[in-house]
């Protein structure tokens, strides 16, 4: 039911935000970011939009 969906959510996130948390203090991580940060995160996003397009088959509707 709901409660079992809204605490799934809520383990989801926790988890998300504590990979977040790792990959980000991590020293060799966190200089990476922090040097290539601002390059790889446009370009991530970029790519992750592409991928939901794709899959939701929305480049279909275009009528190339």
């Amino acid at each position: 039911g709901q409660i079992n969906h809204d605490y799934y959510i809520l383990v989801m996130i926790s988890i998300w935000l504590t990979s977040a948390k790792y990959l980000t203090t991590h020293p060799m991580l966190a200089k990476a970011i922090t040097v290539y940060g601002h390059i790889i995160t446009p370009v991530v996003l970029c790519l992750l939009g592409l991928y939901i397009l794709k899959e939701n088959g929305s480049f279909s509707l275009l009528n190339l």
